[in-house]
């Protein structure tokens, strides 16, 4: 038996197998276990490690429930179901199967069925909580960037680089300053290079980015875009 989850799109499934019990003395009950919990990157053969965070919430989201009406001969349902959230670590590709075993049982014999629920990631879309940085929190002073500062959030991918979409504009000043890449030679020798429209930063770069002010007396901003 087998379901199907899809994150953002199918996110839950359900099924059923029947049971039927020849000895009418007893009444067959039914349980389920988890049996097995693999989780495969995207090349479907190399394995990864789920938190147990990850493990407890993939497990709950299985359940079954017996017909009211079984007796000696009945019905089981299996339902599968998880918020969209619990599975946004998924990358495009990446799958996660879990294996339940139910177990019909009446005291003197059991039966087993296995249902295998495959979870596959997508791709989500990286959350950019604004476009523009404020270029420079204390005015006068150069100000060094950090990733945070872009505030970029995407569950199942990291930030790859920012590409500067407007250089800084200051409001009350014609000169706003300018954004510079340093870096820093064997000697200690810093050099900076000067900051282009479009230019591409990588995201290990982006501690080396920072802001040199020019007579700005207000908080100068530039937009970007991220690349993932």
């Amino acid at each position: 038996v087998i379901g199907v989850i899809t994150e953002g799109s199918v996110l839950a499934d359900s099924g059923a197998i029947t049971f039927a019990d020849v000895d009418l003395t007893d009444r067959p009950q039914a349980s389920y276990a988890v049996k097995s919990l693999v989780a495969l990157q995207a090349d479907g053969v190399t394995s990864f490690t789920l938190t147990p965070e990850q493990s407890t919430q993939i497990k709950a989201g299985f359940s079954i429930q017996q017909d009211s009406l079984s007796t000696n001969n009945g019905m089981v349902n299996w339902a599968y179901a998880i918020p969209e959230l619990h599975i946004d670590f998924l990358a495009v590709g990446e799958r996660v199967t879990l294996l339940e075993t139910i177990t019909v049982a009446d005291g003197s014999g059991t039966a087993t069925q296995d249902v295998t629920i495959t979870i596959t990631g997508t791709d989500d879309r990286p959350i950019v909580q604004t476009s523009s940085v404020t270029a420079l929190p204390i005015t006068g002073f150069e100000y060094q960037f950090s990733v945070q500062d872009f505030k970029f959030i995407d569950p199942d991918s990291a930030l790859e680089a920012i590409r500067i979409t407007e250089l800084p504009i200051a409001s009350t000043e014609l000169k706003p300053g300018k954004l510079v890449i340093r870096t820093v030679d064997s000697n200690n020798q810093v050099s900076d290079t000067v900051v282009v429209p479009d230019q591409i930063i990588l995201s290990s770069d982006i501690p080396k980015l920072f802001y040199i002010p020019d007579g700005d007396t207000e908080e100068p901003s530039f937009k970007f875009t991220v690349i993932t």
